[in-house]
């Protein structure tokens, strides 16, 4: 199990944000989804790293909207070096 967050987001202006988490298996090694556990919408999530026997690297996005009007949205990328046990 591995954790990610965007704890420190922040709206200049206070609106509150949302956060989508998304693992894209096209831009990796590791080509197999891998699903969040846990709920929607938060800063931080958690995914079951799965097996594997040489070292793999897995992309996730998460992108933060504000939501004032208009809702612009940011997203950052994350490497995760997935390692055999």
């Amino acid at each position: 199990m591995f954790t990610l967050s965007a704890r420190g987001s922040r709206d200049p202006d206070g609106d509150s944000l949302s956060y989508l988490w998304l693992n894209y298996p096209e831009a990796g090694g590791w080509k197999t989804p891998i699903p969040a556990k846990g709920a929607e919408n938060i800063y931080r999530v958690t995914f079951r790293a799965p097996p594997v026997t040489k070292p793999e690297t897995a992309h996730f996005v998460v992108a933060v909207t504000d939501k004032g009007s208009p809702p612009p949205t940011r997203r950052r990328r994350v490497v995760v070096t997935i390692l055999p046990r």
